[in-house]
């Protein structure tokens, strides 16, 4: 019984290049994003220099232009897949959790028919319990191979990463070490965890209205935004540029000048608050729809995507 002492892991290697994927992956996002900020510096400090003519044409334009995109999309490529297997993982998670109640019902009602609590699991193996049916199968694999009940449960608590999961477990686990009717605590374990997914399901649909709100405000925003742009701030680098004391060409070469300057600047921190507005208000919602911000990734981007819509008609067909 000693070797029981420690759960098993199974390490399932998909081959050395599959396995090294994420670190590739992460170090080529990096190289290319610390080339394209090498890049935007050489642009800043000496746009005119000898290295800035050998800089490509297009490589010019967009660390000099749309850097914020750039820099954006390479944001994305870097930390977008592992926040998509974070929430791929969060979401089989709640799957699990979702359909472990029927699980535990069905273990109690193999018991009632007269079978060990070994055997109980094991003939759960042949149901279909979507992200649950791995595990099942596993420990049912174990109890084929002589691993005592109780080891086999609470190696699926660790490796099930679910607290809620893991204390019903261990509950399990306790009441049958001290005896009595394990099946009455089975089921009253299954009910306390169908209650829990019905509070949950019950909170996430709730929380669904204030997503749509979410969207809904972040138009409102965009609205806001446009109506400013185009009413004052268009306007606003026109009068700054008054009263300056040039005439002839001169003032006329110096307004516009200050005029574009100053819209510059307007475009940028509009731009910049939509961006973050977007990204916010994205990790936001998946908070309130799923209760993690790695599942707000999709609205982030969604969202992003109406912000440059938005940005396109509020600068008349540019986003810069």
């Amino acid at each position: 019984m000693a070797a029981d002492k420690k759960p098993i892991v199974y390490k399932k290697s998909r081959g050395i290049l599959l396995d090294s994927l994420p670190y590739i992956h992460l170090g080529i996002g990096s190289l290319l994003l610390i080339c394209f900020v090498g890049v935007m510096v050489i642009m800043v400090l000496q746009p005119d220099g000898r290295v800035s003519r050998m800089v490509p044409g297009l490589l010019k334009i967009l660390a000099t232009e749309y850097y914020v995109e750039v820099l954006l999309l390479l944001f994305f490529f870097i930390v977008g897949p592992h926040i998509w297997r974070r929430n791929r993982a969060f979401s089989r998670l709640l799957d699990m959790e979702s359909r472990f109640p029927e699980w535990l019902i069905d273990v109690a009602e193999a018991k009632d028919a007269g079978m060990t609590l070994a055997q109980a699991v094991y003939s759960t193996s042949s149901s279909n319990y979507s992200a649950l049916t791995k595990e099942v199968l596993r420990m049912s694999t174990e109890i084929s191979w002589g691993r005592s009940f109780e080891r086999v449960l609470a190696d699926f608590a660790i490796r099930s990463k679910s607290k809620f999961i893991a204390s019903t477990i261990y509950t399990i686990i306790a009441a049958s070490r001290a005896g009595g009717e394990i099946t009455t605590t089975i089921r009253s374990a299954a009910e306390a965890a169908d209650k829990r997914q019905t509070i949950r399901k019950e909170q996430s649909a709730g929380m669904k209205q204030y997503v749509y709100m979410s969207y809904f405000s972040f138009m409102i925003f965009i609205g806001v935004v446009y109506i400013v742009y185009t009413s004052f701030l268009k306007d606003l680098g026109k009068l700054s540029v008054t009263g300056l004391g040039f005439s002839g060409q001169a003032t006329q070469e110096v307004s516009d000048s200050a005029e574009a300057a100053k819209l510059s600047h307007y475009r940028f921190v509009i731009k910049m608050l939509m961006i973050e507005s977007a990204v916010g208000g994205g990790l936001y919602a998946g908070v309130l729809e799923k209760g993690s911000a790695f599942a707000g990734l999709k609205h982030a981007v969604l969202l992003l995507a109406v912000a440059y819509a938005g940005l396109f008609f509020t600068f008349g067909g540019s986003i810069v």
